[in-house]
């Protein structure tokens, strides 16, 4: 007798049910060899199923802790970013709108806000000063502004240059010009900067220029349009006396000041070409008294 059958006549028997006592697969398997290979069967696909739910567990538990992590470095990030490139102050905000009574009236109220910041002064970011000055504000807010913080005009960057490079560049007017070469005079005083230290007047932008570079070469252009302005040339004097070492700064071209100045156009008498060539010859003398090695550049 098969042992399937003795475990059915034991249950008829004592009218119990082995499988209570008995594992079921083990049960099961003992009827017979059909069902033995059919449970089996199931046994390892539920086991399969089973590693294969794990294993979705296990991915979906790896992507979550993925994300947590990418959206720590996110928050991270955002917080360097904060730190590199804080929000602008209200003032800056105000300067570039080109709002200029708001400005004004901010700066007298908000001076801090003059303040040049971190990204500005490590030559990467602008100042308000900077901004107005590129934005061509009048010069009753330059002034304003300066007031503010003096330390504005002592912010340089390092492609565009100092903030003379800026009002040169985007042809500020004679006296934008004349009031902000003052300061920066005044700045560089303050700071104990001797006249033939480094400065303001001594800095340069990505082309190797100095502001007495751009000067000379405003004036050069408007003897091409046959313009003179007596308020250019004494700028231009009154650079040269502050700084005279910037006489013999070679530029990216290779070229001084001192060369810059001596190419100027030639023109004839009815147009006050005599003129020109004497005002010309008086700078040229002034530059080389105060910077005698501009000949040897």
């Amino acid at each position: 007798m098969c042992p399937g059958c003795c475990w059915a006549r034991l249950e008829i028997f004592c009218d119990i049910n082995i499988s209570k006592f008995f594992p079921t697969t083990i049960f099961k398997e003992t009827t017979a060899i059909g069902g033995l290979v059919e449970d089996k069967g199931t046994l390892m696909e539920q086991s399969v199923r089973f590693q294969e739910d794990e294993k979705i567990n296990h991915q979906q538990q790896v992507q979550q802790e993925q994300e947590k992590l990418i959206e720590g470095d996110r928050e991270n990030n955002l917080d360097m970013l904060r730190t590199l490139y804080p929000s602008e102050p209200e003032l800056v905000r105000l300067c570039r709108a080109k709002t200029w009574v708001s400005a004004f009236q901010r700066s007298q109220t908000h001076p801090v806000e003059a303040q040049p910041t971190p990204l500005a002064v490590r030559g990467e970011g602008s100042t308000a000063l900077s901004i107005a000055v590129r934005s061509r504000a009048p010069l009753h807010v330059l002034e304003q502004l300066i007031r503010a913080n003096l330390d504005q005009v002592g912010v340089t960057h390092f492609v565009r240059g100092s903030i003379l490079h800026d009002a040169l560049k985007h042809r500020a007017s004679d006296d934008v010009l004349e009031f902000l070469v003052r300061a920066a005079i005044h700045f560089d005083q303050s700071a104990g900067v001797k006249r033939k230290t480094c400065g303001i007047l001594a800095c340069i932008d990505e082309l190797g220029r100095t502001a007495l570079h751009y000067m000379v070469d405003r004036i050069l252009r408007a003897l091409d349009r046959g313009e003179r302005k007596t308020e250019s040339w004494n700028i231009l004097r009154l650079m040269v006396e502050a700084y005279p070492d910037a006489v013999s700064i070679i530029d990216a071209d290779g070229t001084t000041p001192l060369v810059l100045l001596l190419l100027f156009p030639k023109f004839s008498a009815e147009l006050g070409g005599q003129d020109h060539e004497h005002e010309v010859y008086c700078l040229v003398k002034l530059m080389l008294a105060l910077c005698p090695k501009a000949v040897q550049v």
